[in-house]
């Protein structure tokens, strides 16, 4: 569970409407000026994690700004599970730097 104080509450809303915090084996947390959302990790074993928040935020934000004629109520969940499920693929994935396997 995330707790936040309403000062805390107050400075990430001042500055964007979303603010999302990736944080490894213990999920993702994002906050949306109204409520606070939580997404369990999709556990793999991973080859190579770096990369996994970037790739997490990337398909956050994808799949996020399609979902147009949907409340936030939904496609912010919904945004959030495709956003784990392809970070754990990219977590098995070889060669974050250019090395290794070729994809």
């Amino acid at each position: 569970m995330c707790y936040a104080s309403n000062q805390s509450t107050r400075q990430i809303t001042s500055f964007s409407r979303i603010c999302c915090a990736t944080r490894g084996s213990e999920g993702a947390i994002l906050f949306d000026g109204k409520q606070w959302y939580q997404q369990a990790p999709e556990y793999v074993t991973p080859v190579d994690t770096m990369g996994a928040g970037d790739a997490f935020i990337t398909a956050f934000l994808c799949h996020y700004l399609a979902q147009t004629n949907i409340p936030d109520e939904e496609a912010i969940p919904a945004s959030l599970k495709q956003a784990a499920l392809f970070s754990a693929k990219i977590c098995l994935k070889e060669g974050a730097f250019g090395y290794g396997v070729r994809y």
